[in-house]
């Protein structure tokens, strides 16, 4: 058997040594350097976050947990009512899950803008409740579909997302997102004694 062996030359591909631990762009042009600076967070940040991830959690347990506790179990119950049990629970585990992710799939946690390029970020989260950033520019913003979904009030490259106008320091680009004026919320009246 006739072994094949390749020899390259040691001065083939020299790279300096601090080059192959920095991290670097090989062969590309540099990207443009962004910047963006936070321009909302919304106020139900960590409640979202960790319901989403309980949630999670408990739907991976539950679909996990409830076929092995059938198979395992030692109940005297007849084998179709322990799966039809196990079933039940499994749905409605994996139905609630999926019920709010559905929900707050559009729920935009945090917002960075890049007012030089009219560049905007938003951090969403997905079916895993981790994060996700997304990027567009701000002609991409429309109104959203008529839909009946309850947490949608604009969308951009074919996203929906949700934000709280109300919150927003920015007035302009809000509306400017909303495609609408937003109206200021009325005074509360006074208090009778």
């Amino acid at each position: 058997m006739m072994m094949l062996r390749l020899r390259v030359a040691p001065s083939a591909l020299r790279l300096p040594k601090a080059a192959l631990h920095a991290p670097a762009r090989f062969f590309s042009a540099a990207p443009e350097e962004k910047k963006f600076e936070l321009v909302y967070e919304a106020p139900l940040i960590k409640p979202v976050t960790t319901m989403k991830a309980v949630s999670v959690t408990s739907c991976v347990l539950t679909s996990v947990g409830m076929p092995l506790g059938c198979y395992y179990g030692n109940v005297t119950a007849s084998l179709v009512g322990q799966w039809a049990m196990c079933g039940t629970v499994m749905f409605f585990g994996i139905g609630t899950t999926s019920l709010f992710h559905y929900l707050f799939k559009p729920y935009v946690l945090r917002m960075w803008v890049d007012r030089s390029s009219e560049t905007v970020a938003v951090e969403t989260l997905n079916l895993l409740a981790r994060k996700k950033r997304t990027e567009f520019v701000l002609a991409d913003v429309a109104s959203p579909d008529v839909s009946n979904h309850p947490m949608v009030n604009f969308k951009a490259k074919d996203q929906h997302y949700f934000i709280h106008p109300e919150v927003f320091q920015d007035r302009a680009l809000a509306e400017r997102l909303l495609g609408k004026k937003i109206e200021d919320a009325p005074e509360d009246p006074p208090q009778a004694a």
